[in-house]
């Protein structure tokens, strides 16, 4: 356990968005993403095997963030069409509307 540790505090810093961990967004824009990560997160955590309860909890969680994230993308693009940085970033989630 104790030369797991190190690993594991290591694997939860690291950043695993999409967009870059060093550049603030706009509020909105930082609460679409922190949307449309744990969507993807939950979307690739439902597994049928899964006990009925589990599953659930796991689509009730993506069902929730997702509409969000689904709601969100479209404004954002409208919003942000004119601000190169902000659309790249935002270009990166446009499968999100698939999961809504």
């Amino acid at each position: 356990m104790k030369k797991q540790l190190p690993i594991l505090l290591l694997l939860a810093i690291l950043p695993v968005s999409k967009a870059e961990p060093h550049i603030s967004y706009p509020r909105e824009v930082a609460v679409f993403i922190e949307h449309a990560e744990d969507c993807e997160h939950f979307a690739g955590e439902f597994d049928p095997d899964l006990p009925q309860k589990e599953q659930h909890r796991i689509s009730a969680a993506a069902q929730r963030v997702c509409a969000a994230a689904g709601k969100q993308y479209p404004k954002l693009i409208r919003k942000y069409q004119g601000n190169a940085r902000i659309s790249k970033v935002l270009q990166q989630y446009s499968h999100i509307t698939d999961y809504y």
